[in-house]
């Protein structure tokens, strides 16, 4: 093994930004962190509650359910984001070895597994996901208040994606894209809930049955629900909504020009952090 490097003459010694770093023995590999995730998928019993609730069937393959979702976890872990790119896993015996398999799927049967998704797969494995949160949060016991983060996500699609419109793409106007809503528990950074939406969905869009949806999966022993959100989701309807839900929320509100009129003259207070606040009373149209 042999690393190349750049250093001065001078007393101290200064590396080259671009480190290479290369290796000709054959049972080495750069993925020798995966016996960590291995061991966490060991016991919490990953590949065994995907193999029993996540239906797929009319498969042909000598990879189960389970074994296959966890091959494709792996990829997504070591952030392989094309199925051609997972190529260098199923090459990489020694990657196999330490991460418990015992082959690595080609692109073509992952392209067929990926094929036979419906939206009861994907419900099956939002429900593993929820389980192993539960069971890794011990049910957050103890627990009397969570935050939950709402954010939502605009996601280019390329070629011809089912589902996909053209709608706000910031990034690459005019072109299709999905808007997925995602929710966040904010204290532990975990991913609670998510639903699929097409791209020209605005943000608001089917958010109530999504808030109820969440505040279903929280433990009933937790009882302040507080509920953060940015610009996108200050809506009337959405705030009213909240109110009687009870939920506590913090929504960012654009600097429209009325908005601008009320903050002319208030007191500031500073917090620390160069952080100042100051508090007033507005009420928005749709607003009760």
């Amino acid at each position: 093994m042999k690393s190349q490097f750049a250093y001065s003459s001078s007393q101290k010694v200064e590396f080259h930004k671009d480190i290479r770093v290369e290796f000709t023995g054959r049972n080495l590999t750069k993925f020798g962190g995966i016996p960590i995730l291995k061991k966490f998928l060991i016991r919490f019993g990953v590949k065994e509650e995907l193999e029993s609730a996540v239906p797929i069937e009319n498969r042909d393959s000598k990879f189960s359910v389970g074994g296959m979702l966890v091959c494709l976890l792996y990829a997504v872990i070591l952030d392989l984001k094309r199925q051609s790119d997972t190529v260098v896993l199923r090459l990489d015996k020694v990657f196999q070895k330490i991460a418990g398999l015992d082959d690595y799927p080609v692109q073509s049967t992952i392209s067929r597994f990926l094929k036979s998704f419906r939206v009861e797969t994907a419900k099956g494995i939002a429900k593993v996901n929820h389980s192993l949160l539960m069971k890794a949060r011990r049910d957050f016991e103890g627990w009397h208040k969570v935050t939950l983060n709402l954010d939502s996500h605009v996601r280019t699609a390329y070629g011809h994606q089912q589902r996909a419109s053209v709608g706000y793409n910031p990034k690459k106007p005019g072109r299709a894209s999905f808007h997925p809503l995602f929710c966040f528990i904010g204290e532990t950074r975990d991913f609670l809930h998510g639903i699929f939406r097409t791209g020209k969905a605005h943000s608001c869009r089917g958010v109530k049955r999504f808030v109820d949806e969440c505040l279903k999966k929280i433990p009933e022993g937790i009882k302040e629900i507080y509920l953060r959100a940015d610009s996108g989701f200050y809506d009337g309807d959405f705030l009213n909504y909240l109110e009687m839900k009870k939920v506590l929320f913090a929504i960012v509100v654009k600097l429209y020009p009325w908005i601008q009129i009320e903050l002319v003259g208030l007191n500031y207070r500073d917090i620390g952090g160069g952080i100042s606040v100051g508090e007033m009373k507005y009420t928005g149209i749709g607003l009760s």
